[in-house]
């Protein structure tokens, strides 16, 4: 069988990952007066002039994309010069782009808030033998623009550098003399001795294989020495404020549990000298704090401090919180503000349990609440008002959260509680904050016909904020790629359960013309994982290579979901296995029973060719289906699937999942002994229970390095199913972990899949 472009499967994927997605981008500005590139230079041709309101703006962007000949990950980083028309808030690129490769051992680069000074932050592999064959030394590097100054060899001060989104920051003093960062605590010398050496550590799980506790440390440029600060917990997401304090997160990690994908872990906030020196636990359970405007609901403890960014000048901190103790893995978020000056806490967005009149009309028609990961750098903006400028600056906070289908843009005003959509006109795209500053946003807009393009947002403020959103680049495709692309359909739809009289969204996914040799477009439904989790207009390249071969892909976002609110959230729990499954069958009959219309122009679905495929939670709810409905699917493929409840209490990362989905309590400091009662319970809810039941041809996708799911339940559910001479395949990739995200698991994952459905076509 072969896509839409006269492909095989291989070659189609590849035209779907060989090119850069944008990972980060920065921009710096300044006055411009220049005449605009394309201006005949007459004082007369006004239409073309710049005035003294535009900006000339030099932006470098970050990407990376999947080489699959080299079978390895490449970065690279472009800068793209241009100017903004202060009328018309229109980016108009001056200067071609320059496009350098990022070499292999670079794990991060970071400017210094003047755009004068930048550090290159290194991991280089030794080249040794043996046991030394993993050493590596690790390097900054400190430039002034373009000019290396200076060369730190700060291998003997700490381990590696922590780049991730929930440990990762660095920040750089006013002065720009020193940067704080996160990095691995090191071992001294006689840790490494003896059985000492051998001594079974835990880590944060998934993604953070035997990596050890994250620390501070602090770098002086000017006399090259590293001081690291030893805490009582792992830290992360540092700051250095204006007054040459440090602040910071701390995680509970008297015991460690997985900590990526989860938001109801422990942690509070910290401040102290540049030294160490008195440290003071500045946010916790027991902080107090104010609501801002429009706030009415009851007062709960701040259990975790998430996505912590420091506003310099307000000299306050912002961060997110969500419920931790004895609640799902996602959920509904609050955002707050801590005043470093008077030491005051605020409320300034709570969460929303359900999508109402009373609240989300006051702040913004149908605001289901925040649900999102992590604040931007410099997301707090202060304003004058242009007609009053004696008046106290107007304070807005910038964030993008996932509401229903869509990521968008949001801008809370803080004297009013007031929320603006800035991505409101945009449809069928997500929209997400790369960097910000008082006069501009850059945003990665993206969607399955769309994989990435960079946007600029100049911010207005005249008594009320606007952003006028302008193009500054476009990817480049592949003829084939742009043909796979602009065959892509996309519409939503909202599912109502004829069951439990609840309703869901969907996404379809669906081609304008199909490939030869098919007259009709199969289906494959595809609800994500989590379970608290969500399906947005994110490109996937699995996805888009779907439609390529002919299939209509319908992803569900069944109760439980992200982005609908607090209570739809919890409406799952206690009832996975049951709720999900109903959802997912009723996504079913209805395009079976043609209650999704389409027009007469579109393809016509083929709904005696049904496919499932879905991973982790997904994985589960497909298990369940397969054995409660026989017959429903032509094929079925599960990535990292939960196929035993059970087995999760001992071997997953986070070990609290299948009680906490089950609405069984949890205590994360002091676990309970797993009772007969309990394994039971969490047994009933498994789909291995209804293992006898299942006919359809499966197919099992697995990461050898999956922390979050035991790959040994799938193996033991394959084996019995082999037992009973059913149709079951096991594919198992080396070095890679839950998501499957390496380049020779997308590859090979995608053949596989391709070539089970085909047999069914």
């Amino acid at each position: 069988m072969e896509s839409i472009v006269g492909k095989n499967a291989i070659e189609t994927i590849t035209s779907l990952t060989n090119f850069p997605l944008i990972t980060g981008a920065s921009l710096t500005s300044k006055p411009f007066n220049l005449t605009c590139c394309g201006s005949s230079g007459n004082n007369n041709d006004t239409g073309n002039h710049l005035c003294t309101t535009d900006k000339l703006v030099e932006i470098t962007v970050t990407t990376k994309f999947k080489d699959q000949e080299k079978n390895k990950v490449r970065h690279l980083k472009k800068n793209i010069l241009g100017c903004v028309n202060g009328k018309e808030g229109v980016f108009k690129p001056l200067s071609n782009f320059f496009i350098q490769e990022i070499c292999e051992g670079v794990v991060d680069t970071r400017s210094s808030p003047s755009g004068e000074k930048s550090v290159v932050l290194k991991s280089l592999s030794c080249g040794g033998s043996g046991d030394n064959k993993d050493k590596k030394e690790y390097i900054i590097e400190l430039y002034n623009k373009n000019r290396l100054i200076s060369t730190y060899n700060v291998t003997n001060y700490h381990g590696n550098f922590y780049t991730d989104e929930h440990f990762w920051n660095l920040s750089w003093s006013p002065d720009e003399k020193k940067i704080a960062y996160i990095v691995e605590e090191k071992k001294d010398e006689k840790e490494t001795e003896g059985y000492r050496a051998f001594t079974y550590e835990e880590d944060w799980g998934e993604k953070n294989d035997k990596r050890r506790k994250p620390q501070l440390a602090i770098l002086d440029f000017n006399t090259g020495e590293v001081t690291v600060i030893k805490t009582e917990s792992s830290v992360g997401l540092v700051s250095i404020t204006k007054d040459n304090k440090l602040v910071f997160v701390q995680f509970d990690d008297k015991l460690k549990y997985g900590i990526i994908y989860c938001s109801n872990r422990f942690s509070t906030a910290w401040r102290c000298n540049m030294d160490g020196g008195n440290m003071e636990n500045i946010i916790h359970q027991g902080t107090r704090y104010g609501k801002g405007p429009l706030i009415t609901s009851d007062v709960h403890p701040i259990e975790n401090v998430r996505g912590l960014q420091y506003d310099s000048e307000g000299h306050a901190l912002y961060f997110v919180s969500n419920y931790v103790a004895n609640y799902p893995h996602n959920s509904c978020s609050r955002l707050f503000k801590y005043d470093l000056n008077d030491k005051e806490c605020t409320l300034l967005i709570d969460y929303v349990d359900e999508i109402g009149e009373a609240y989300g009309n006051a702040v913004l028609k149908g605001f289901p609440g925040l649900f999102l990961h992590q604040l931007t750098a410099g997301c707090c903006q202060h304003y004058i008002h242009p007609k009053n400028p004696n008046k106290k600056p107007e304070s807005f906070v910038f964030l993008h959260t996932s509401w229903a289908t869509r990521q968008v843009i949001l801008a809370l005003q803080q004297s009013t509680g007031t929320l603006i959509d800035l991505t409101a006109d945009i449809n069928l795209e997500n929209y997400e904050i790369l960097h910000i500053t008082s006069e501009f946003i850059l945003a990665k807009a993206t969607s399955q016909c769309n994989p990435c393009t960079l946007m600029l947002g100049v911010i207005n403020y005249d008594g009320q904020l606007s952003v006028q959103w302008s193009q500054v680049s476009a990817q480049d495709y592949s003829e084939d790629t742009k043909t796979i692309l602009n065959n892509i359909d996309i519409r939503t739809e909202t599912i109502k359960n004829p069951d439990t009289g609840g309703e869901f969204d969907v996404i379809l996914l669906y081609p304008k013309t199909l490939p030869s040799g098919l007259k009709k477009s199969p289906l494959i439904i595809n609800p994500h994982g989590g379970p608290h989790s969500l399906y947005t207009f994110t490109y996937s390249p699995m996805l888009a290579g779907f439609v390529a071969f002919g299939y209509t892909v319908m992803l569900i976002n069944y109760t439980g979901s992200l982005g609908y609110g607090q209570k739809k959230v919890l409406e799952l729990v206690s009832k996975i296995g049951e709720l999900d499954i109903s959802d997912v069958y009723a996504a079913v009959e209805a395009m079976k029973n043609q209650i999704i219309k389409f027009g007469e122009a579109a393809v016509e679905i083929d709904t005696d060719k049904i496919f499932y495929y879905g991973g982790s939670h997904g994985g589960f709810i497909g298990a369940h289906m397969i054995s409660k409905y026989p017959n429903l699917f032509k094929a079925c493929c599960l990535r990292n699937p939960v196929i035993n409840c059970g087995g999760m209490l001992f071997l997953s990362d986070i070990p609290e999942w299948s009680p906490l989905e089950l609405g069984l309590p949890w205590d994360l400091n002091h676990p309970p002994v797993v009772t007969e009662d309990l394994y039971q319970k969490a047994f009933n809810c498994s789909p291995i229970k209804q293992v006898d039941q299942v006919v359809t041809p499966l197919l099992l996708l697995l990461g050898e390095m999956d922390r979050r799911v035991p790959r040994q339940d799938s193996f033991y559910y394959a084996r019995l199913l082999k037992s009973k001479n059913k149709d079951v395949e096991v594919v198992l990739f080396p070095g890679t972990g839950h998501p499957l995200d390496s380049v020779e698991a997308e590859k090979y994952s995608f053949e596989s899949i391709i070539n089970k459905y085909s047999k069914f076509i």
